[in-house]
């Protein structure tokens, strides 16, 4: 998507066949919107519609689809993940180049015994070659997975180019050029990667054509492991979570969401919808234009789906069965469209089940807040009558990059009411900030849920009725607040009357921390870089004769 005739360039294929494809989608379809036609001087260009060249790019598509499924699947089993080579084989390939520059002209016995005596090789020399030859594999799997990455690069910008033919370019969604940089950011990483493991096999050959033992050979030999634990150090530290383009939900670890609303009028849709990235989002799209059509007459189609939102939610967390999702569905979706909105070609349960996980890891006290109302519903709804404000507040308590706090407030009576919510931290930015809110009045929700009524707290389908009833009518404010040191933190959260009066007070204590595992895995990395540069500097300064003779 960036510059318009670069679309060949992310996909970096060897064969001719490929290129050829890619040729293809910068010839037709970098001006989409023109034919090749108009691009003559009134030659006899054929001319190609907008359907033919969505439906060349589908193809293109569905191939490095297959490709990148192959790949995937490698990667996992592998080397990013299962045996995790791209760890194993630098530090095994690191270790062979130490024990050959270490070893120097003697040999083990053992070694004297068997290999030198048939192969003619010393020690050292052997290390050598089994050093060349791990770093060989080493060098084959990052091409495959930078070709992996390249791979969904393209794909991502063979979809960006379709949908800028239909009229909806992904480049107007937010976070799309946050995503694309990130993956070009990781083809980089690997770029990178191959330089420094390739620098590392030049070193060693260098050395073994001199002469592991002498002065050349020695340094060259030195220059091999240090780059060697270097390409090891360069992984560790800029390692990433793995994405793709070949499952739906593929790109959803590697999205981050650039911004968020701070009210929330349709609480499960915005939430879930902001954490799509941008593929997913169009797709969404076309879901929304199916649901809509699906739904029966009269019903207002917001409060429809984030009813159907909130089913999928309680589904996943066991609190609903089946059969009592389907027949909640069934009172807004019409009966012969049940099985098309449910099971979705797109959004299945599969999915729906991936977007909430992936949800409830970034913004878990929005998942705890409804799950206290709905115990509260279930449990203490007599105790919710009797209160004109309702309000509850939540936000996690170990903060690692970012705080997400959320405030729930309903008005329990029959008239508008105006509060102003304040959030005041001296360990968070922003600081002290408020917001000035009109809340609608909800008298009627909860005054009309009673026995009397017919209303069975303890009957699930009575409990998400009401739930959607009192979640439709709160409001909601979601802020993201930023660390600004580590350790033990303090937020404080106070609603008030217009004039000043305290209504409701909580304060927050929370923990501020780094993340373990990648802490870890920058240490570790940094530090073997530091024992890669410290050994170039020994061996430089000894060649020259400055440090040892």
């Amino acid at each position: 998507m960036g510059e318009e005739n670069d679309t060949d360039e992310p996909v970096a294929e060897p064969d001719a066949a490929n290129a050829k494809d890619l040729s293809m989608a910068e010839d037709n379809f970098e001006i989409p919107l023109e034919s090749k036609s108009e691009g003559n001087d009134g030659g006899d260009g054929e001319h190609i519609t907008d359907e033919e060249k969505i439906a060349n790019l589908q193809k293109m598509r569905d191939r490095l689809v297959r490709r990148e499924e192959h790949l995937v699947n490698l990667d996992r089993l592998f080397l990013s993940d299962g045996l995790r080579l791209l760890i194993i084989l630098p530090a095994v390939g690191t270790i062979f180049f130490f024990l050959s520059w270490f070893a120097g002209e003697v040999s083990p016995t053992w070694w004297m015994d068997s290999v030198e005596a048939s192969l003619s090789l010393n020690f050292a020399q052997g290390m050598a070659f089994l050093g060349l030859v791990v770093l060989f594999g080493d060098l084959g799997i990052l091409v495959i997975t930078r070709q992996r990455y390249a791979t969904t690069h393209a794909i991502f910008r063979i979809e960006g180019i379709r949908y800028r033919i239909e009229g909806r370019p992904l480049e107007s969604m937010h976070g799309t050029s946050a995503l694309m940089n990130h993956t070009s950011g990781v083809i980089q990483h690997r770029n990178l990667a191959l330089i420094i493991i390739a620098v590392a096999m030049a070193c060693a050959c260098g050395s073994f054509l001199a002469g592991i033992n002498t002065e050349f050979g020695k340094l060259a030999m030195l220059f091999a492991t240090c780059m060697s634990l270097m390409g090891l150090a360069h992984h560790l530290m800029r390692e990433r979570k793995s994405y793709n383009v070949c499952e739906r939900w593929g790109l959803l670890d590697a999205y981050s969401p650039p911004l968020h609303p701070a009210t929330l009028d349709r609480v499960f849709t915005e939430v879930l919808t902001n954490h799509m990235d941008p593929l997913l989002a169009s797709r969404f799209d076309s879901f929304l234009r199916d649901f809509h059509k699906a739904l029966r007459p009269g019903l207002d189609r917001s409060f429809a789906q984030e009813k159907l939102f909130m089913l999928h939610h309680l589904y996943r967390e066991g609190l609903i069965d089946t059969s009592q999702r389907k027949e909640k569905v069934l009172e807004f979706i019409r009966d012969e469209h049940f099985n098309g909105i449910v099971n979705h070609e797109w959004f299945d349960d599969e999915l729906w089940t991936r977007l909430l996980r992936r949800a409830a890891e970034r913004v878990p006290a929005f998942f705890r807040l409804v799950e206290r109302l709905r115990h509260k519903i279930a449990a203490k709804l007599e105790d919710m009558r009797a209160q004109q404000l309702i309000v509850d507040v939540d936000m996690e308590t170990v903060v690692f990059d970012r705080a997400n706090l959320f405030c729930l407030m309903f008005n329990n009576t029959g008239e508008e009411k105006r509060v102003v919510l304040r959030i005041q931290s001296p360990d968070f930015r922003p600081g002290d900030f408020s917001y000035t809110c009109k809340l609608k009045p909800g008298l009627n929700i909860l005054s009309g849920k009673s026995e009397l009524a017919g209303f069975d707290s303890g009957d699930m389908t009575d409990v998400i009725s009401l739930m959607g009833d009192i979640l439709g009518a709160s409001l909601m404010l979601w802020q993201t607040l930023l660390p600004l040191h580590l350790g033990e933190s303090t937020v404080s959260v106070r609603i008030e009357e217009p004039g000043g009066e305290l209504i409701y007070g909580r304060q927050i204590n929370v923990r501020v921390r780094s993340e373990y595992n990648r802490r870890l895995s920058a240490g570790t990395g940094i530090l073997l870089l530091g024992f890669s540069l410290f050994g170039m500097a020994i061996g430089i300064l000894g060649h020259w004769g400055l440090f040892f003779s």
